[in-house]
């Protein structure tokens, strides 16, 4: 069972053992002027780092400012793995950057349901981040001025 799973009613979080296989798909799309990441299936922190870390690179090969990150239907990361993304993970994507990067999350609706109201956060002078119930308004946020 997924860290955290207590707090959110049975059947409301994905359920990676379900799933028939991991899916990742890390791709730029021109159109929107973002990085794309579709994740199903399991997470492991080391799975996180290697995410990240081609996030990181595609980010500097393309020069976009704002990720989209669906893991709707990813396993629920652990507090251990939480601590890497918060931390290292945002240096990763931070690294040698000047401009503002903008990083939407959509999530699992009992998870987007739990962060209730609460607005996007700007971390640092450097990093917006965002949680959604939906790409759609992940994507609408990331499109802003």
């Amino acid at each position: 069972m997924p860290p955290y799973s207590y707090l959110f009613p049975p059947g409301s979080l994905p359920n990676p053992a379900a799933a028939q296989t991991d899916r990742l798909t890390i791709e730029h799309r021109p159109a929107d002027d973002l990085i794309a990441v579709r994740w199903v299936g399991s997470c492991t922190l080391e799975r996180l780092r290697e995410v990240y870390a081609r996030v990181a690179n595609l980010l500097a090969r393309t020069g976009v400012h704002r990720v989209l990150f669906d893991t709707r239907e990813r396993e629920v990361i652990g507090e251990e793995a939480a601590r890497w993304v918060a931390t290292e993970a945002y240096a990763t994507l931070l690294e040698g950057r000047t401009e503002l990067l903008w990083l939407a999350y959509a999530v699992p609706k009992a998870v987007a349901e739990a962060f209730g109201d609460r607005q996007p956060e700007t971390l640092n002078d450097r990093l917006r981040v965002g949680v959604f119930a939906t790409p759609g308004a992940a994507v609408a946020w990331l499109r802003q001025p």
